[in-house]
């Protein structure tokens, strides 16, 4: 496997995607307590909106022949992309929530 030029290359770029994703995924837990001020009210939204989202792509996956593991992947790296960019032009243009006297 080590000898292999394209199959290292392959690997690396996973180890790589899946050491982000534990990382970001680490953040997010630890720092889930500054959302709404309850940890344990954040992780019970997670965990509803992650249940959720499974079933909606069970029943994606069923009823739709033309969707794939591929379809799946870019979708998600789209969605995750237009977040990251709303998020950098809000920080960009100093948006602050308005909090009332």
């Amino acid at each position: 496997m080590l000898r292999t030029k394209g199959l290292m290359r392959r690997l690396f770029v996973l180890w790589s995607m899946w050491f982000v994703a534990s990382i970001c995924g680490y953040a997010t837990d630890l720092n889930s307590n500054t959302i709404s001020g309850d940890l344990f009210v954040n992780q019970i939204l997670f965990s509803i909106l992650i249940a959720v989202s499974k079933m909606i792509l069970v029943l994606f996956d069923t009823h739709v022949p033309s969707f794939r593991r591929r379809t799946l992947h870019q979708g998600a790296q789209l969605v995750v992309c237009i977040c990251f960019l709303i998020l950098t032009l809000m920080t960009f243009y100093g948006y602050t929530v308005f909090e009332a006297p």
